[in-house]
């Protein structure tokens, strides 16, 4: 065990069993002890972890190995971070990077251009053309590319489909959108349809929401029959279950949840919140990820955060690597 005056100078000593790594040290975690460095190991009450190349880390169910090809075992499963690295959840595999395996437990998730990211029911497979399924359907993102809600599928960009859960949902010139009910289409002479309705915007354009009144301009209002749609920068768009606003940091609900596109924005995939970008957050349906320097990834049990001081929760508990990170196991 640890002497109680080194528990009390740690950084985490506020937190239950918390075991801070570090060259040569050692800290208790209440039930063993915990040594950091390379190859060292911290034994989290009932286990062992070692960190580090080819290390092995142990949550006390399983053992965890992080690095490149190494295996990170979350106590149900094994976990390997890196390229093409498999990183379990507890329930199935997890392998991020270039066209790697990420595993929410019930599936399986590959980030990367074409890459496969499974919510525990489906596919997601970010990138060109890549497959992003939120646990009912399929996701793509990006030109073209196919974003499903779990209910439909949604295609961001120029003539790009977005469908809400509901429908089809194509923003950009002429494009269409879909709020789950009908087909919504921005632009000159384009054709908004809220489920209800027919919304036309541009000159003399006529924007019916078949329930209420649609007002286009800055800051002005869109209702598509449920709720409000308001566009341009951080407006509001409602899809008729949610709200939606395009834009940095703009927010875009699916029908189930919200969805914010952006650095740092918010999609929601109707089960959780995913946010993209550096430090965003990304949430499988039953936890949430945030990849990213300093970022956290929740596997749907728990919290994992990858880089400096990062958080990674094997499902059991909290392991944060890095230089001095925090490993608190629950």
């Amino acid at each position: 065990m640890v002497p109680s005056h080194q528990l009390l100078a740690t950084p985490c000593s506020f937190l239950p069993r918390v075991v801070w790594p570090g060259a040569g040290t050692w800290l208790g975690t209440g039930h063993s002890t915990v040594r950091p460095g390379a190859g060292s190991c911290l034994v989290t009450g009932h286990g062992a972890i070692r960190p580090g190349t080819g290390s092995w880390l142990d949550t006390g169910h399983g053992a965890v190995r992080p690095g490149a090809g190494s295996m990170l075992d979350t106590g149900h499963g094994a976990v390997r971070p890196g390229a093409g690295s498999r990183l379990d959840t507890g329930h199935g595999a997890v392998r991020p990077g270039g066209g790697s395996r990420l595993d929410t437990g019930l599936g399986a998730v590959r980030p990367g251009a074409g890459s496969r990211l499974d919510t525990g029911h489906g596919a997601v497979r970010p990138g060109g053309g890549s497959r992003l399924d939120t646990g009912h359907g399929a996701v793509r993102p990006s030109a073209g590319s196919r974003l499903d809600t779990g209910l439909g599928a949604v295609r961001p960009g120029a003539g790009s489909r977005l469908d809400t859960g509901h429908g089809a949902v194509r923003p950009g010139a002429g494009s269409r959108l879909d709020t789950g009910h009908g087909a919504v289409r921005p632009g000159g002479g384009s054709r908004l349809d809220t489920g209800h309705g027919v919304i036309r915007t541009g000159g003399g354009s006529r924007l019916d929401t078949g329930h209420g009144a649609v007002r286009p301009g800055a800051g002005s209002r869109l209702d598509t029959g449920h709720g409000a749609v308001r566009p341009g920068a951080g407006s509001r768009l409602d899809t008729g279950h949610g709200a939606v606003r395009p834009g940095a940091g703009s927010r875009l609900d699916t029908g189930h949840g919200t969805v914010r596109p952006g650095a740092g924005s918010r999609l929601d995939t109707g089960h959780g919140a995913v946010r993209t970008g550096t430090s965003s957050r990304l949430d499988t349906g039953c936890g949430a990820v945030r990849p990213g320097t300093g970022s956290w990834l929740d596997t749907a049990c728990a919290a994992v955060s990858l880089g400096t001081s990062s958080r990674l929760d094997t499902g059991h508990g909290k392991v944060r690597p890095g230089a001095g990170a925090c490993l608190k196991y629950l």
